[in-house]
């Protein structure tokens, strides 16, 4: 599969978790809207952009930004409220608000970590069935 149907594959993973766990989701009419799903949550309207996480160092991570036809863009706050992200690895759905995540990207600690600084973002923290 390409980059494409990668993405294609997780938005389906994410929009059928997120209507399982009862929530209505919406989807833009094109693709050319900085997000890829609505959600709506207690009545407000989420802007959602899905990622695809990948395993490293035991950590799920993902990037903050779109890559079209070789040019990095990050995503805004006006943008996107909140990134949904899949790991085929753990079988997982993320939910990070945009606030969370850093301006590049984030990695959520799935292997318990050596050091065990405070500062580590844990996975489970942040399972879509936990936030919403």
């Amino acid at each position: 599969m390409d980059s494409n149907d990668i993405g294609d594959a997780s938005e389906a993973i994410v929009l059928s978790e997120l209507t399982q766990i009862g929530y209505t989701v919406s989807i833009p009419f094109s693709d050319s809207s900085r997000y890829d799903l609505v959600v709506e949550v207690d009545g407000d309207l989420e802007k959602v952009q899905v990622k695809t996480g990948r395993m490293d160092n035991g950590c799920v991570t993902f990037q903050c930004r779109s890559k079209n036809r070789n040019k990095q863009d990050f995503y805004t706050p006006e943008e996107v409220d909140a990134y949904c992200v899949y790991s085929e690895e753990q079988d997982s759905v993320y939910w990070i608000l945009f606030d969370e995540a850093g301006k590049r990207g984030m990695r959520l600690r799935v292997d318990e970590d050596i050091k065990n600084s405070p500062q580590v973002n844990w996975a489970r923290d942040f399972l879509l069935q936990n936030r919403l």
